[in-house]
């Protein structure tokens, strides 16, 4: 056992006194090492970056009105236009992971979208119908030069993919969840002119008919769920984006979500924020911190959080000689009725962290809240890369614990976390998975091969 030293920070949504708390919180685990620069806190980090939203939300619903051939209901396409079908993960096909009695349900893709290597899966989150029916979204960023029998004409990138996912099939242990592939694109004042979104999709927040993207050295971008758009199927519109010859493309897929309007990074002031400038966070993720059981009084906030590693991605405020130190956590808060993020004051539309932590920990990949009755609002997991993949379980009263896959108690390479009330307290998690020797993925889940599950989330808390 050795002990780590985590700081947080608080400061008040109508000033700018900040508070300082540390907290110590003691690690349990045998298979994970950290270096001697991992139980040092990071000190007197201020609350320096906000953000501000562009307020485009009008300008670009109104670009979208003429997109495709017609709006489409989420509802119905749930309903009859899930065109893949993900097995269901078995006992036999699952990977060797988590403690005893936790594993629930899951996942794996269909054949193709396991071994795709120009589509690699990242972020994810969920929402459910006014009929009840849970769905899931996850993201998928496109690599350029990797097999695309269809690369764009125009475009070095086809953007970024979400996968719309029917978990009511998932949380039912159905043989097979349906799901479907819909491009992100971003509609222009031109007429018959899309771009594609070009971004790691590091993660996604979905809050009712908003579904926020991780925007890695900007911010956030915001679509709009509600206005899903026909495109068409025909061959031709494979390696083409936008009106082509009286088609609407969107390469192939046979709906799009547009953009609304994205969330800045800006300085105290609503000014810009230089590019090594030790307040601008990155962000990596988003995740969601919507559901607080009895006991647990927090805001409900949009999370989003710093990737930071030792090698080549360290982050603006890591400490000298502690190259991936410097990650951090922030907490947005948004208005459950619109979905929205709550600005400081509607005329400059900056918004203001509710909260933020450091977080101590080097890859890490996605967070979700710890959401039992009467844990602290500060009580969360994080998913990380370190030692190919570990869990972080953080408890403000100070317990630390951590599952990882040399002890086979977690998953090859986790990335979004989401906890919900979703299938009776779950928490779940997409996998990216693991490469084989020759750079492609596995293709099956117990090699490490990418999945999307769900574990029981009362017993995941050492």
């Amino acid at each position: 056992k050795f002990e780590f030293v985590v700081g947080f920070y608080s400061w008040s949504m109508h000033g700018r006194v900040l508070v300082v708390a540390l907290a110590a919180l003691v690690v349990l685990g045998a298979a994970f090492t950290p270096d001697d620069n991992e139980n040092v806190p990071l000190a007197d980090y201020a609350p320096c970056m906000y953000l501000h939203d562009e307020g485009t939300w009008d300008t670009y619903r109104g670009y979208a009105g003429g997109v495709g051939d017609a709006r489409v209901d989420l509802a119905d396409v749930v309903a009859g236009h899930l065109n893949r079908a993900a097995p269901a993960i078995t006992s036999e096909s699952r990977q060797p992971m988590c403690p005893a009695g936790t594993w629930k349900y899951g996942v794996e893709w269909e054949s193709g979208d396991m071994s795709v290597m120009y589509w690699i899966p990242q972020g994810m989150s969920q929402s459910s119908l006014q009929d009840g029916t849970y769905v899931a979204a996850a993201s998928w960023y496109y690599a350029a030069n990797k097999g695309d029998p269809h690369p764009s004409k125009s475009h070095s990138s086809k953007g970024v993919r979400i996968s719309i996912l029917n978990i009511s099939a998932t949380i039912a242990k159905a043989s097979s969840t349906p799901y479907r592939h819909m491009l992100l694109v971003i509609p222009t004042a031109t007429a018959g002119v899309l771009e594609p979104v070009v971004n790691h999709a590091g993660g996604l927040a979905w809050i009712g008919d908003l579904l926020y993207l991780a925007d890695t050295d900007n911010g956030m971008f915001v679509f709009d769920m509600s206005n899903i758009r026909h495109m068409s199927t025909d061959e031709s519109c494979d390696d083409k984006l936008g009106l082509v010859g009286g088609n609407w493309c969107a390469f192939g897929y046979e709906y799009v979500v547009p953009m609304l309007t994205k969330y800045i990074a800006v300085n105290t002031v609503g000014g810009t924020l230089k590019a090594n400038d030790a307040c601008r966070a990155k962000f990596s993720w988003l995740g969601l911190d919507r559901e607080p059981p009895a006991g647990r009084d927090r805001t409900p906030s949009v999370l989003s959080g710093e990737y930071c590693n030792n090698g080549d991605s360290p982050c603006n405020d890591d400490p000298a000689g502690k190259p991936g130190m410097g990650g951090r956590l922030f907490r947005w808060p948004f208005d459950p009725k619109t979905g929205r993020l709550v600005p400081q004051d509607n005329a400059t539309g900056i918004v203001k962290p509710e909260w933020a932590y450091l977080m101590n920990k080097r890859n890490v990949q996605g967070a979700a809240p710890i959401v039992q009755t009467d844990t602290n609002a500060d009580d969360y997991r994080l998913a990380s890369s370190r030692d190919y993949g570990t869990l972080f379980v953080v408890d403000y009263n100070t317990k630390w614990a951590e599952y990882d896959v040399d002890a086979k108690d977690w998953t090859y390479y986790p990335e979004g976390l989401h906890a919900s009330s979703s299938g009776s307290g779950n928490l779940w998690v997409i996998v990216e998975g693991l490469l084989q020797s020759d750079g492609t993925p596995y293709p099956n889940p117990r090699d490490g091969g990418r999945t999307f599950f769900a574990v029981d989330s009362d017993l995941m808390y050492k």
